[in-house]
């Protein structure tokens, strides 16, 4: 018989395997462990195999369990996506019983989609906060009942079976929570996978334990849905001497005085070789010594009351000189009602490598190597940084991003919306120019140069090209004008006089490219015209025009008499006194 291995490939995400933390936090919280009530939500897929491949498939049970923890016969919701199409409602032959889960898009029961020839189904579980937490999960149909899941973190990698991952609901206050060397803000409930551990530090400007006490162990590991130890909690330590209480924890003072130290993602101090630092334990002298305690007894170190003036009644200091592997440890001050605060120390000589920065442009300053050292990036101007700006040396030797490089300023592309506008040079680097032009005829509205400025962006808008046009001329009084009713640069106009006047200027101008006419307007003036000369005769005096009352003479050449008037006037109307005497020839 033929094993059918059919696989369907499926993703699953936002799987509650999972042990929850308690919804409200209040400190009464944190003085019981937390109880694990994690149902079980698998089936151990290495249980009696051999027993579960006997069983009739009447009888299946299956890997998840329902909400209330009550055993059920099918599988929880859960929410699967696939490429393959399901087919009409079917009855599902006796085979492995369809998940209830979302596919393509569909919610399935048993008789929405036949699983006969189906072997395994595969997903991919969502176990923490960041991608590379995810595990490719699988179950297994045997005879009648499915098997898992088992999972692998790695294409190539071992399935084994899946645990729980374990849950954070809540972001505790005054707290620092730090996951695979990145600090976290939890504003939702977050997963983190079986093995994981997540760091917690209390909130301070200072070294660890100045303005709080951590109460609890400051790191947290997963264990198949259930952490190991409960939530740390930061409690005010007593730092006001005017207000001393001694029902605070005492506050704890960090001075290096030589060599190098820094904060690790779980509140400890990372000390180098060959350093010196003191820690001042705040208690007022009056009532009583503290107590410095080590976690790990054996080395002794100077302890007592400071010398100086100012804090010789309040600060309780152990010292420690020219620090070696030997010097990890937690210092502890106890006070005389038993209130503690410690800090933890870690003697450690591990630097971060140094960079090979290959950008000539990208500037640095770094002020070391040591755990907790910082370097910080820039770019010149017409540069834009792209990456982090500033990296930190990490506890594992390692800086906390890549090298960024820069990038030079280019300014976004113009949209040129406008068709009469010609763009004559473009130039998109930084302090690069763009320069515009209108075509004849058209006035350029905007600026004719705009420049790329540090910050990728133009420094004008885009102009625009406006038609030039004339103002609208006026006809003259007893007048008239002839247009067409444009007047854009090349049109032009006429003007006419009515009967009895004279027209004084250019009876046609034309409007040119500045947006003013070619001539000033002219204007109707009675007067008469020159009637011209007579045939054989001659006018005086010769004018273009000739006002109101002037008089003209007419002369009729040798051998020829005048047959009318020899002088006419130009009268009020605008007409000569008189028509135009003709010049006869002697011989006629």
């Amino acid at each position: 018989m033929v094993v059918l291995l059919t696989k369907v490939f499926v993703f699953l995400f936002c799987l509650n395997f999972v042990s929850p933390w308690p919804t409200i936090y209040d400190e009464e919280d944190f003085e019981n462990p937390l109880v694990d009530d994690v149902p079980s939500y698998f089936k151990d897929p290495f249980q009696d195999l051999i027993s579960e491949m006997g069983k009739t498939e009447e009888n299946s049970s299956h890997i998840l369990t329902s909400d209330n923890n009550e055993q059920t016969s099918n599988l929880s919701t859960t929410k699967i996506t696939t490429t393959t199409t399901p087919e009409p409602t079917t009855t599902i032959p006796k085979s492995c019983p369809a998940p209830d889960v979302t596919y393509n898009g569909s919610l399935l029961s048993t008789v929405q989609a036949t699983f006969k020839d189906i072997h395994d189904v595969e997903f991919e579980v969502r176990t923490g906060p960041f991608p590379g937490d995810n595990q490719r999960c699988k179950l297994t149909c045997v005879k009648g009942q499915w098997v898992g899941p088992l999972c692998r973190t790695k294409e190539n990698a071992e399935y084994k079976a899946l645990m729980k991952s374990c849950e954070l609901n809540i972001h505790p206050p005054n707290i620092f929570i730090t996951y695979k060397y990145h600090q976290l803000k939890l504003r939702d409930s977050t997963l983190f996978p079986d093995g994981s551990s997540v760091e917690f530090r209390c909130d301070e400007n200072h070294f660890t334990g100045h303005d709080f006490a951590l109460e609890g162990n400051s790191t947290l590991t997963c264990h198949d849905g259930s952490w190991d130890r409960r939530i740390p909690f930061c409690r005010r330590t007593a730092s006001d001497r005017g207000e001393y209480s001694e029902d605070m924890p005492p506050q704890l003072s960090l001075h290096v005085a030589s060599g190098h130290a820094s904060v690790g993602p779980a509140g400890e101090v990372l000390v180098y070789p060959g350093s010196i630092f003191h820690i001042d334990c705040l208690f007022d002298r009056r009532k009583g010594n503290p107590q410095w305690t080590l976690s790990k007894p054996g080395k002794k170190y100077a302890t007592g009351w400071v010398v100086d003036t100012v804090n010789r009644d309040w600060h309780y200091r152990i010292s420690v000189y020219y620090v070696g592997d030997e010097d990890t440890n937690s210092f502890t001050c106890r006070t005389p009602r038993g209130k503690i605060n410690s800090i933890n120390v870690l003697v450690t000589d591990i630097e971060c490598p140094e960079f090979d920065i290959s950008d000539v442009e990208l500037e640095s300053r770094m002020d070391g190597r040591k755990i907790g050292a910082q370097v910080h990036f820039t770019c010149p101007r017409g540069f834009n940084l792209k990456g982090l700006n500033r990296l930190i040396c990490q506890r594992n030797g390692v800086w906390s991003g890549e090298t960024p490089h820069c990038q030079p300023v280019k300014c976004t592309a113009l949209e040129i919306l406008d068709a009469h506008l010609r763009v004559l040079s473009l130039n998109n680097s930084f302090q690069g120019e763009a320069s515009f032009l209108c075509p004849f005829g058209y006035a350029l509205v905007g600026p004719e140069t705009i420049q790329c400025g540090p910050d990728g962006k133009w420094t004008g808008y885009v102009p625009k090209c406006k038609a030039i046009s004339c103002p609208s001329p006026l006809p003259p009084l007893n007048g008239k004008v002839m247009d067409n009713g444009h007047y854009l640069v090349g049109n032009t106009v006429q003007y006419s006089c009515h009967e009895g006047y004279v027209l004084i200027g250019e009876p046609i101008i034309r409007c040119t490219e500045t947006g003013l006419w070619s001539h000033a307007p002219p204007f109707c003036k009675r007067a008469c015209r020159f009637p011209g000369d007579p045939k054989d005769g001659r006018i005086t005096p010769v004018k273009f025009l000739y006002e109101v009352g002037d008089r003209i003479l007419i002369q009729c050449n040798t051998g020829h008499i005048n047959t009318g008037k020899q002088k006419l006037q130009c009268t009020p109307t605008g007409s000569w006194s008189d028509r135009l005497p003709t010049c006869l020839s002697y011989r006629n």
